[in-house]
């Protein structure tokens, strides 16, 4: 015989009727479930603890992200402060060699002040025959002068460059003459103490006792190479 000790009395507000249909409801949810594992209670325990070890291990990432934050951050100050200072140094070049050609340029930086490396970039302003700077841009500016205004920045950023020898193709592309010359005097100039390799297609008008001229001349199928000093 089965002899179940009864507890104490619960004080309760709810018919006997109630509580016993809800039993029965709950009775129905269990049987329900089937037949429970006896290893239910330590499967429990386990995932309980590797739940919890999980949240630790996710406190422990989202700490390192904000110190990676915090480093991306300072890393990305020292960038935006270098790459500053040196387009400083690149536009005051810049401005001196569009001078020479009576012309004007500016190079700015575009989106590095709001941070956005993945989009940052740089822009040329020039201006010439007296106008103002504009974007530059395949609209706007000449042939001409669009050649002249990319020799002048790669000259620019040539001379923060130290190189023994450099070589620069058809620099004088869509030039006029005077720009072409111009040019050609200014690239001259900033070589100085280096070795260069200038190649153009165009007549050379403008002599300097240290650079040597070689004139490659096709004719009836051959080609002939002569050095003109």
């Amino acid at each position: 015989m089965l002899l179940i000790k009864a507890g104490e009395r619960i004080e309760t507000e709810r018919k006997q009727s109630e509580i016993e249909n809800e039993i029965g409801f709950v009775g129905a949810k269990i049987e329900a479930l089937g037949k429970i594992p006896e290893e239910t209670e330590e499967i429990y325990t386990n995932y309980s603890k590797l739940f919890e070890e999980l949240q630790e291990k996710s406190k422990i990432v989202a700490a390192n992200k904000r110190e990676g934050l915090k480093e991306l951050d300072a890393r990305q100050k020292i960038w935006q402060k270098a790459i500053t200072d040196l387009l400083d140094s690149t536009n005051s070049s810049f401005q001196q060699i569009m001078s020479g050609i009576g012309a004007t340029g500016l190079a700015r930086l575009v989106n590095v002040v709001d941070g956005d490396i993945e989009n940052a970039g740089l822009e040329l302003h020039v201006g010439f025959r007296g106008s103002q700077p504009v974007l530059f841009d395949y609209y706007t500016q000449s042939g001409g002068e669009r050649s002249a205004s990319v020799m002048a920045f790669l000259l620019s950023i040539q001379q923060m460059l130290k190189s023994p020898f450099r070589a620069v193709d058809e620099f004088d592309l869509h030039m006029d003459p005077r720009n072409r010359e111009e040019v050609y005097k200014m690239m001259i100039s900033s070589m100085k103490g280096s070795e260069c390799l200038l190649i153009t297609p165009s007549q050379i008008t403008v002599t300097d006792p240290s650079v040597h001229i070689i004139v490659v001349q096709k004719a009836y199928g051959k080609s002939e190479v002569r050095e003109v000093r």
